[in-house]
C-alpha cells in the first residue's frame, strides 16, 4: 500500500507485520478486530482531511485569480472575502460544486476585499443606492 506520507507509509507496514507475525488477518480495515465505531471514526478523519485539503485548494486558486490584497485599499491586513460587483447574492464557495467555482474564477463578477471595505461596500450599496462603479467613484 502507497502513502504520500512516508510516515504514515511506515507505520502501516509495521502493524501489517505484526499482525502477519502474529497469525492475524492482514487487511486492517475490514478486519473484525476494528468496531463499526472505529471504522466511523476512521471515514470521519478521512472525509475531514479531504474537506481541509479541498478549502486549502480553493484558498490559493481564489488568491491566484483575484490576488491577496484588498482591491479598493490594497491592505492584506484583514480577512479577505469575495464580492460580487453587482451585490447580487451568491453561495459560500465551500458549497460550490467545482464547475461553478470554476466559472467563479474566470468570470469579471468579483473582487477582493477586506472585511472593512466590503462592509463599506455593502452600506453604501444598500443604503446609498449605489451600483459598483457609484461605490468606486466614492473611494
Amino acid at each position: 500500500m502507497t502513502y504520500k506520507d512516508k510516515v504514515r507509509q511506515r507505520e502501516y507496514q509495521r502493524e501489517w507485520a505484526s499482525r502477519k507475525r502474529k497469525g492475524l488477518e492482514t487487511k486492517i480495515v475490514n478486519s473484525p478486530q476494528f468496531s463499526e465505531e472505529k471504522r466511523k471514526e476512521r471515514r470521519n478523519k478521512t472525509v475531514r482531511s479531504y474537506k481541509k485539503r479541498q478549502r486549502d485548494n480553493r484558498k490559493n486558486c481564489k488568491i491566484n485569480a483575484f490576488g491577496s490584497i484588498c482591491f479598493i485599499c490594497k491592505s492584506g491586513k484583514y480577512k479577505l472575502i469575495l464580492h460580487r460587483k453587482d451585490g447580487k447574492a451568491h453561495k459560500s464557495i465551500t458549497h460550490m460544486n467545482n464547475e461553478e467555482f470554476e466559472r467563479l474564477l474566470v468570470s469579471n463578477k468579483y473582487v477582493h476585499l477586506c472585511y472593512v471595505c466590503h462592509r463599506g461596500t455593502h452600506f453604501a450599496m444598500d443604503k446609498l443606492n449605489l451600483d459598483w462603479l457609484g461605490m468606486l467613484a466614492l473611494c
